[in-house]
């Protein structure tokens, strides 16, 4: 029942632009330091997810059931297909269309006492320079990994990483399962550790108020998507594991279609065991492996 609401909405809220396709104007995506500003490339590309998989979903019953019209169809294809996303003539894409104009937050002038923004800049000075609270394209580039290059994912990590303060506590987790994947280990363990000690040492002095659980689970999110590399492609568990080398091993389990699989990689490699369900066959390396 939501994704037809959603859907309905996105359709309503969105316009076909002439030249640029569907577009979504005025949204705020997911840094905070960045408002009210058009086609946020992770929103649309959530959006042009979301309408895909309907439509891909819909059954003559289905359709009886919540009125979609041939025609809703028919746009709901149109708008996915022709989802505007600022891509430059680069590899570099922007967070949205007007980021890249931007000019850069003065980071050399800015000292530590500063952080996080928003508590000592006015929200208007924060919004007019480029610089991110939290991931936001390198968010999409984790959930919506199949629709970007490796070279696209490496030229706007380098680009995005050093404007982003991580004044949010979101944001570690997401730098580290791209950096890992980029083969950036050493930021990859250094994002992990933040993300894993954030209440441990108060890094946002807030822990009187209360604990990050979206911090804690970022934590196993950083091994799993991380450094074990996993990613569901066609509906099969893929894995790429790699193994920091501060570390000796790691070890975690993940329930899967019913089953219940075991990842452990150590300094011998990575071994998979099935503990509960019927047999299965996933991928480590691009290799498959039947459990």
């Amino acid at each position: 029942m939501g994704q037809f609401q959603t859907s309905r909405f996105y359709m309503d809220y969105g316009d076909f632009v002439a030249g640029r396709g569907f577009t979504i104007n005025g949204v705020t995506g997911p840094d905070e330091y960045t408002a009210l500003i058009n086609n946020n490339t992770y929103t649309n590309l959530m959006v042009k997810d979301q309408l895909e998989f309907l439509v891909a979903s819909l059954t003559e019953e289905i359709s009886t059931q919540f009125d979609v019209t041939d025609n809703e169809i028919k746009q709901w294809k149109q708008a996915a297909k022709q989802m505007y996303i600022h891509r430059t003539d680069s590899a570099l894409i922007g967070q949205d269309d007007s980021f890249l104009t931007k000019g850069k937050w003065p980071f050399e002038a800015t000292n530590e006492a500063q952080y996080p923004l928003l508590l000592h800049f006015h929200p208007m000075k924060i919004y007019q320079k480029q610089v991110l609270k939290q991931a936001d394209l390198i968010l999409a580039m984790v959930l919506q990994s199949e629709r970007f290059t490796a070279e696209e994912k490496l030229v706007n990590y380098d680009y995005y990483e050093p404007l982003t303060t991580h004044d949010s506590s979101l944001s570690p987790a997401t730098h580290a399962i791209i950096a890992a994947e980029l083969d950036r280990m050493e930021q990859a363990v250094s994002f992990f550790y933040y993300t894993a000690r954030t209440d441990l040492d108060d890094y946002h002095h807030n822990v009187k108020d209360g604990v990050h659980t979206a911090a804690m689970a970022g934590s196993w999110l950083a091994i799993v998507y991380g450094f074990a590399g996993l990613r569901i492609k066609n509906g099969n568990l893929h894995f790429q594991p790699k193994l920091p080398k501060e570390w000796t091993s790691y070890q975690f389990r993940i329930t899967f279609q019913g089953r219940l699989i075991e990842v452990t990689t150590n300094l011998k490699g990575t071994t998979y065991r099935l503990i509960h369900g019927e047999t299965i066959s996933i991928f480590s390396d691009n290799n498959s492996v039947q459990l």
